[in-house]
């Protein structure tokens, strides 16, 4: 065709005509910088590129658009937009032309990612952001780092690629949530996660915003706007309606839910996983005591569900923080009337969320006298007695199974008994002395049975053993807000059980009004996480618990708020090493230095007491004195103050110089009180 106007120019009589003629060969070379097959035209191609069809005349167009794609970028665009749609419906459809389409053999997720990355680098061209959709995909269908959120965004979006971007989102989207709803409510968002690569999730603690309900909130949002005027398309909406129908027809999926998004320091384990968690749940936070339901979705025409919407999570405020020390008849019936009314809502779920557990004994309205189940959540930093006051409300209400819910990983619990084992027929106690466990804001003092006749040497490194005459009184294990017991306490309960060979209950006495619910949720783990040999009883006690391989299997159950006696020494207490030879300090001679050095340590307080004019209470440091004298060893066990205070007293303690101990080397734990005045 040039050939032939170049000749036509050369001819041509007329400048007029050579003009014209030249003008020609512009267009004729303009055309070839296109690149468009011979008679293909983007207009005459779109009634077969949106249908859609995936046969011969749909592939070929798309091929003749490709071809013309580069340096155009309204022909790249197209491309983008056409391709993406076609390899929506070749998946929705499992269409065998997908081979055909992605130029590979099968529709392995690295070879759609591959095909999604080489049309991105064809759409380079094309307006903004449609190249980085094309790039975010590719990574959606790769197994390594992505972000799903310029894709999903864009779907949500009235571009002209928009619907095509949507489908394949959509018919993702769907398709990973397919994977995660095998997995246990503990794993589903994790399994989400890695079936969509880059799923755009936010740090929340509030469950309806996780992972999971927001994906099906997405889904739901991209069936609403659909195919739009790409009829082509609707197939692919359609196979994802129905996908989500048969998933989760008469289904409900719960989500774990959580106070404290990070585990505590130290902790031995995370807690006890199950196939059943209950679904109602008691809060416990600055407010007072809420019952609730956890929040648990369905799908129904095309929407995602919570069915759980009516007693919410938290919930309702049952009972303010502070009637909760000092509980009255309107005050528990109130909180039982709330208690029931979630409690009725979580029954009528339950047998959606686990329909295998069903008239097993497992779910709650299955349980007939045994008493019913509860999550129960306790904000950090609370009082004890309030902790005991919540505990008191669900026992009232009937809630004898109670999984308090530790900081960190969700969809673990901490089982425990309030006071006492419930009485359940045909199942006995288990039989032994039990290990006694009282809590103070230093750390908790652990006592084996009366009748037990241990050592005082020989415990683990951390715990101190205190003597009654020859033989052992009592082990304690110091505790701080910063590091929690730090596995100790864990370590010496099983050293305990495994000397004395006591009960796999263990008695928690808390009689300290300053003890904290954060130190008592560290000294469930580490009493749950204490090491010896499962406890059998554990799924007869807490239906739906159980061992997982591979995760924590508890030896010892806590007892909370126990009404246990303390034992009472025959002999003055005298403080031994845990794991070093014991030797002897004058007592008088350790005050005579502590108290020499009072001005520093008072010269501590006052420089934060210009600062604070309030500022008071008592600050106790755990230290050894070494065979020379000298002072190693020092931890902080207790700080009403503030960290300066803290810092300077552990400073001053770190320059005393003791005389020599006799034989050995001494534990002592020495509180310093401050106030206004002296």
């Amino acid at each position: 065709m040039l050939a032939v106007v170049e000749q036509r120019i050369r001819s041509a009589r007329h400048s007029m005509w050579r003009l014209a003629a030249a003008l020609v060969l512009v267009a004729a070379m303009s055309g070839c910088g296109k690149k468009e097959a011979p008679g293909f035209t983007l207009q005459g191609a779109l009634p077969v590129l949106e249908s859609y069809a995936l046969n011969d005349a749909f592939l070929g167009s798309l091929a003749s658009l490709k071809e013309g794609a580069a340096g155009d970028p309204v022909l790249a665009a197209a491309y983008a937009r056409f391709a993406v749609g076609a390899l929506a419906v070749g998946l929705a459809d499992q269409n065998p032309s997908v081979s055909r389409l992605i130029a590979r053999d099968g529709a392995a997720p690295a070879t759609i990612s591959q095909f999604l990355g080489s049309t991105a680098l064809i759409a380079k061209g094309a307006p903004a952001p449609l190249p980085d959709v094309l790039a975010s995909l590719a990574l959606a269908f790769s197994k390594g780092p992505g972000d799903l959120a310029p894709a999903l965004k864009y779907a949500m979006s009235d571009a002209e690629a928009a619907p095509a971007v949507r489908a394949l989102v959509a018919f993702k989207l769907t398709d990973g949530l397919r994977v995660a709803l095998a997995a246990p409510e503990s794993e589903r968002g994790h399994q989400l996660q890695a079936a969509i690569p880059g799923l755009p999730t936010v740090m929340t603690l509030d469950p309806r915003q996780t992972a999971f309900p927001a994906t099906l909130r997405s889904i739901e949002e991209l069936l609403k706007r659909g195919a739009g005027a790409e009829a082509g398309l609707t197939r692919v909406f359609g196979r994802v309606s129905n996908a989500m129908t048969s998933a989760m027809a008469e289904r409900a999926f719960p989500i774990p839910v959580s106070l404290v998004a990070e585990p505590r320091p130290g902790a031995p384990g995370t807690g006890v996983q199950g196939t059943y968690l209950p679904l109602l749940a008691l809060s416990l936070d600055a407010e007072g005591v809420k019952a609730g339901v956890r929040p648990a979705f369905g799908w129904s025409e095309g929407k995602a569900v919570d069915l759980s919407a009516e007693s919410g999570f938290p919930g309702a405020l049952a009972v303010p923080l502070k009637e909760l020390d000092d509980l009255k008849p309107p005050a528990t019936e109130t909180a039982s009337a709330a208690i029931g009314k979630a409690r009725a809502v979580a029954e009528s779920i339950e047998p959606l969320a686990f329909p295998t557990a069903v008239g097993a004994g497992v779910l709650s309205a299955d349980r007939g006298d045994r008493g019913r189940p509860a999550l129960v959540l306790a904000a950090e930093g609370l009082p004890a007695i309030a902790l005991e006051g919540a505990l008191s409300l669900a026992a009232a209400a009937g809630v004898t199974d109670l999984r308090l819910v530790p900081p960190g990983p969700v969809g673990r619990v901490l089982p425990a008994f309030f006071k006492e084992l419930p009485t359940l027929q045909g199942v006995e106690s288990p039989k032994g002395a039990r290990i006694l466990m009282v809590l103070t804001p230093a750390g908790a003092d652990l006592y084996p049975p009366a009748k037990a006749t241990l050592p005082v040497s020989g415990w683990p490194e951390g715990a101190v053993a205190v003597a009654d005459g020859k033989k052992l009184f009592k082990v304690t294990v110091a505790w701080t807000g910063q590091t929690g017991f730090a596995s100790r306490l864990a370590e010496t309960i099983g050293s305990l059980r495994s000397r004395a060979q006591t009960s796999p209950l263990v008695d928690v006495v808390i009689r300290a009004k300053d003890v904290s619910t954060t130190e008592i949720l560290d000294a469930m783990a580490e009493t749950l996480g204490a090491p010896g040999a499962p406890f059998g009883g554990l799924a007869t006690f807490f239906p739906g618990l159980a061992c997982m391989q591979g995760g924590p299997c508890p030896s010892t159950l806590p007892v909370l708020f126990s009404g246990a006696a303390l034992p009472k020494p025959s002999k003055p207490q005298v403080v031994m090493a845990e794991t070093r030879p014991s030797g002897f300090c004058d007592k008088n001679a350790v005050q005579r230095v502590v108290a020499g050095r009072a001005g520093a340590f008072r010269a501590c307080y006052e420089a934060e007491l210009q600062r604070y004019g309030n500022l008071s209470g008592r600050v106790e440091v755990r230290f050894t004195i070494e065979p020379d004298g000298s002072v190693s060893g020092i931890s902080p066990t207790l700080n009403e103050l503030n960290a300066n205070v803290e810092s300077c007293v552990v400073r001053q303690v770190s320059q005393l110089k003791f005389p020599k101990p006799d034989g050995g080397i001494c534990i002592i734990r020495w509180p310093f009180r401050f106030q206004p005045g002296g």
